[in-house]
């Protein structure tokens, strides 16, 4: 992110004025520029990066390096062989289940209750609506007496 930051100050844009040009929302790049033990910090997405270079007119280029990545978090984060498709799903799961356990020691019993509680009224809303769905698909039963039944024969 220092390279973009960098670009950025060399252009002189502001913050602002980036995400315009990139068509990102107000306070993304002041979230990704911010430093990482920051609460709101950011990593860039899948989605913004290209936004990012082209409205930087940069290119990605990928470049071997000789040295040791500096980050050792990152390289904690990779696998360290190339995994087939059940083992990187798997590796993913368990990375997302120890996110998961992290944030649950950061939030407090409440917020932690109040987090489920939403969750649960929102899958309740989207299983009313499924049904809502489903039944005007469906034709109204006609109800007919048994007394006209017994006349049409």
């Amino acid at each position: 992110m220092d390279a973009l930051k960098a670009r950025r100050i060399q252009q002189g844009m502001s913050q602002i004025a980036l995400e315009d040009r990139a068509g990102l929302t107000g306070g993304y790049v002041g979230k990704i520029e911010g430093s990482a033990d920051k609460k709101n910090n950011r990593a860039i997405g899948r989605e913004s990066l290209p936004l990012l270079l082209g409205a930087l007119k940069l290119e990605l280029a990928v470049v071997p390096v000789e040295k040791q990545a500096s980050s050792k978090h990152a390289l904690k984060a990779l696998p360290r062989k190339l995994l087939t498709g059940d083992e990187l799903k798997k590796f993913l799961e368990n990375r997302a289940r120890k996110g998961g356990r992290i944030r649950k020691v950061r939030l407090t019993k409440k917020q932690r209750r109040d987090i489920a509680m939403n969750a649960a009224k929102a899958r309740w809303e989207k299983h009313r609506a499924g049904q809502k769905r489903q039944s005007k698909g469906k034709p109204e039963p006609i109800i007919v007496p048994a007394s006209a039944l017994q006349g049409a024969e």
